[in-house]
C-alpha cells in the first residue's frame, strides 16, 4: 500500500514514510481518546526519552523497507527483519533489558537461532541464483 501511495502521489520514501506514520498517529490518538477516554499526549512528560524510540525505530524500518524491497526482494527483506527481531528478543530476554524479566539463553534457543540463520542463508542464496 505504501508503494502505491508513493507512485500515486509521485513522492519519495521520506514523504511516504511521513504520511504513513501521520496516519498511524492520528488513528492511535483516536483510539486513545475513544477507548481510554483521555489524551495520552498529556502524559508525555512522565515518560523517559528512550520510551519514544520505538516510533523512531518504526519510521526507520518503513523507510529502509522502501529501499530494501526493490534491491533485495520482499522475502529477503522481511527475512532480515525477522532474523533481527528474533536475535534482539533473545538478547533482551537474556539480559532483562527494558524492564523485562530475565530468561537466560539456552542450548535450545542457540540451536533455533542457528537454524533460522541457516534458513536465511539458504533463502538469500536461492534469491541470488534467480531460481
Amino acid at each position: 500500500m505504501t508503494n502505491a501511495l508513493k507512485s500515486k502521489l509521485a513522492i519519495d520514501q521520506v514523504d511516504a514514510t511521513f504520511i504513513l506514520y501521520l496516519g498511524g498517529a492520528v488513528t492511535s490518538l483516536f483510539f486513545s481518546l475513544v477507548i481510554n477516554k483521555h489524551n495520552v499526549l498529556l502524559k508525555f512528560e512522565l515518560s523517559d526519552w528512550w520510551m519514544w524510540a520505538s516510533g523512531c525505530i518504526g519510521a526507520f524500518y518503513i523507510f529502509f523497507m522502501f529501499i530494501a524491497f526493490p534491491k533485495l526482494g520482499v522475502s529477503v527483506s522481511i527475512l532480515f527483519v525477522f532474523l533481527g527481531q528474533v536475535v534482539l528478543s533473545v538478547v533482551i530476554d537474556h539480559f532483562g533489558l527494558f524492564g523485562m524479566p530475565r530468561h537466560s539463553i539456552s542450548v535450545t534457543k542457540a540451536v533455533a537461532l542457528a537454524l533460522i540463520l541457516t534458513g536465511a542463508v539458504l533463502i538469500m542464496y536461492d534469491s541470488q541464483k534467480g531460481v
